[in-house]
């Protein structure tokens, strides 16, 4: 059996060519400013021909040719000699303190934040940091130091950590999800508040109600945006905003099947019709207009995404309902 082709493709396997199709638009790296360089070499003809004439270079502009190369990386490494001095009263030594910003471990700033970089952001584990280390770097530092760098770096990110969590939890909007994260064999949850600008996650052991409670306090301020989750049930009905992503998905749900559904929305009540005659472009929103308005938006309403993003222009929020835990779609203001 022969699959069929998909629309605007060859029918026969096989024909269409591979690589970059007819028509599509190449594209390359744009060329760096000769102040962005850091060596130029001038590439001359051959001084001959093959006739044997002597080969005359023109005035023309070269063709530019750039290559991008990564420099050899080695460690810096600095000395800090600590001198003693004896005092000539009392014969009490006294040895030379670190200058102010030197850190007293072998691990110096720039590669703690390098090692922080690779365990978190590139998932590396510490066995693979200290090879990488010695191969790019020639530094062999030991599995116990890595860790111990992990730690330091944790420390110092304490008291900025603590400012972000009270820069979300008094956000305007926030959003908040939690999802299991497994490490080392054992059960964790990863926990996250969403602003438009700052992002505060954290893993935590446990997905109960204290960690939401901790992260947007007993009585948030604004808006909090979550999915059905009975752990958030304690923000005020009138302030939480169930996520569009399930929204959209539950509407789609609902044209799938054959009975008739209707939840409202603030004032707006949409109902939705699912006999076997009836499709997706009967959804209709349902308010007090005339019939000739109701027509009109019947022709616009061909999707579920149609009736978020028309809630989201009226600037409607779409509330769970508490009445019937089944089935929370949204509800009245």
């Amino acid at each position: 059996m022969v699959r069929p082709a998909a629309t605007g493709q060859s029918a026969e396997p096989g024909q269409r060519k591979r690589g970059v199709q007819k028509g599509h638009k190449g594209g390359c790296r744009a060329l760096l400013d000769a102040s962005q360089i850091d060596h130029i070499f001038d590439c001359k003809p051959v001084e001959v021909c093959d006739c044997g004439a002597a080969v005359q270079v023109l005035p023309d502009e070269p063709v530019r040719h750039q290559v991008f190369d990564v420099p050899p990386v080695k460690a810096q490494v600095d000395e800090y000699r600590r001198y003693a001095g004896c005092c000539l009263g009392c014969g009490k030594t006294h040895r030379a303190a670190l200058p102010a910003g030197v850190p007293s471990g072998q691990i110096g700033p720039h590669a703690l934040a390098l090692i922080r970089t690779m365990g978190t952001h590139y998932h590396l584990t510490r066995f693979k940091i200290r090879d990488l280390l010695a191969r790019l770097m020639g530094v062999d530092f030991s599995v116990g130091a890595i860790s111990q760098a992990h730690g330091k770096v944790a420390q110092a990110l304490k008291a900025p950590m603590l400012e972000v969590a009270a820069h979300v939890a008094r956000a305007p909007v926030k959003q908040l999800d939690e999802t299991s994260y497994s490490r080392a064999g054992a059960g964790n949850w990863a926990w996250d508040v969403v602003t438009p600008k700052v992002v505060f996650y954290s893993l935590l052991p446990s997905r109960a109600r204290y960690v939401a409670l901790d992260r947007i306090g007993a009585k948030p301020s604004g808006i909090v945006v979550s999915d059905r989750y009975a752990v958030y049930d304690f923000v005020d009905v009138k302030q939480r905003q169930i996520c569009w992503a399930h929204l959209l998905r539950d509407l789609t749900l609902r044209l799938s099947g054959c009975e008739s559904q209707s939840f409202d929305v603030n004032n707006a009540s949409i109902r939705t019709l699912r006999c076997s005659e009836l499709t997706a472009d009967q959804l209709t929103l349902m308010t007090g207009d005339s019939e000739t308005d109701r027509r009109k938006r019947r022709s616009r309403l061909r999707s579920p995404l149609t009736v978020v993003r028309m809630a989201a222009t009226r600037r409607v929020l779409l509330r769970p309902w508490r009445e019937q835990p089944s089935r929370r779609f949204s509800r009245p203001a």
